[in-house]
Parts: structure tokens; C-alpha cells; sequence
């Protein structure tokens, strides 16, 4: 993916990094297997993008003064708070929202600004949609009653409002925003599933 960019391009203005994926369970619970699977996704994968990316995002020293390029890493806010039943998720989008942070004091000196976005409930996903007992993805009806009744705005979110969020974070105007990790819940700080 990377050698396509540089072969059309020649270097890479805009990296967003998408991953996540549950494997849920108590921690007392948990195997090796589901830490696993979880971490090396979202955190790893995260990770190993952003470090190959580098030299294409670096360019050369002939970018034009001013020009900014983007690293946005998608983190949760379960990352932030917590989550029972997904101490993995959690610890994987808290250490994305680490990377982040670490990233952003390593490449600013080079125009380079790292941010993340920290979605909540966001209705009409893979993620949150009525548990799928083929694939074990989702969450049980109940719950999304529950947690869409819970949100102060009165409505959850949708895959639009973290593409705005990203899209935001991607262009000129966030080029003095680097290291932060926007959140998007609604006002709802805390989503309990159990």
C-alpha cells in the first residue's frame, strides 16, 4: 500500500489509521489468544503503519514551508475510561491513544501532526450493531437500548461524525493541533455494558 503511494506520489500527506476489532471477555476470563488477536489490530497494526509510513510522510526537505502532513489514529473512548469485558480493547486503544501522543512529540520538528479520534457508541457498525452469534460482533439489543438511552444529546453517533472529526483533523486548519485525541460521545463519558 505504501510502495503504491510512493510510486504515484512520491510521498504521503494523509495516513488514518482504522483498525479495531473485540474479542470480549472478563480478563479473569480472557485467553492469550484474545489479548492477542486485539492488541496486535488495533495497537500493533496501528503502530507498524505509522513506522512505515514515516519516510513517505517525512518527504523531503524540499516540502514547501508550512505544509503539514496528518497522522489520525482511531482510539475509543474505552481507551480513556475503561470497559468491563474488554480490558484488551481497552488497553489496545489506550495504548494507540499513547502512540499518539509519543508520535506527535517525535515528528512535529518535522510538519508532521498526530492526533487521534476517540469515538464512542456510534450506531450502524460492524462493532455496535445487534450481535451478529455468527461472527460474535456486535452487542445484544438490549444493551443498545440502554446505552442510546443514556446519551445526553439525544441521539447516537454515526460513522459521519467521526469522518468529520477525522476529516477536521486531516486538513489545514488543525495544523496547530497535534497530540490530542478528540472525543465523540455525546456526553456520555462512560458506556457500561454489563
Amino acid at each position: 500500500m505504501l510502495g503504491a503511494a510512493h510510486d504515484s506520489f512520491g510521498s504521503l500527506d494523509i495516513l488514518v489509521n482504522n483498525a479495531g476489532i473485540t474479542a470480549d471477555a472478563m480478563a479473569h476470563n480472557m485467553t492469550d489468544e484474545q489479548w492477542d488477536l486485539v492488541c496486535d489490530v488495533a495497537l500493533k497494526g496501528t503502530f507498524n503503519l505509522c513506522r512505515a509510513a514515516f519516510p513517505l510522510l517525512r518527504g523531503s526537505r524540499d516540502n514547501p514551508p508550512g505544509h503539514h502532513r496528518k497522522v489520525v489514529n482511531m482510539a475509543s473512548i474505552n481507551g480513556i475510561y475503561g470497559i468491563a469485558g474488554n480490558a484488551n480493547y481497552s488497553a489496545a486503544k489506550g495504548g494507540v491513544i499513547a502512540l499518539t501522543k509519543s508520535l506527535a512529540r517525535e515528528w512535529a520538528r518535522h510538519r508532521i501532526n498526530v492526533n487521534a479520534v476517540a469515538p464512542g457508541y456510534i450506531a450502524g457498525t460492524r462493532l455496535t450493531g445487534a450481535r451478529d452469534d455468527d461472527t460474535g460482533l456486535g452487542i445484544p439489543e438490549a444493551i443498545i437500548e440502554r446505552i442510546e438511552a443514556q446519551i445526553p444529546i439525544g441521539r447516537a453517533g454515526t460513522p459521519e461524525d467521526v469522518a468529520g472529526a477525522v476529516a477536521w483533523l486531516a486538513s489545514g486548519d488543525s495544523d496547530y493541533a497535534t497530540g490530542q485525541v478528540i472525543e465523540l460521545h455525546g456526553g456520555r463519558e462512560m458506556v457500561e455494558l454489563l
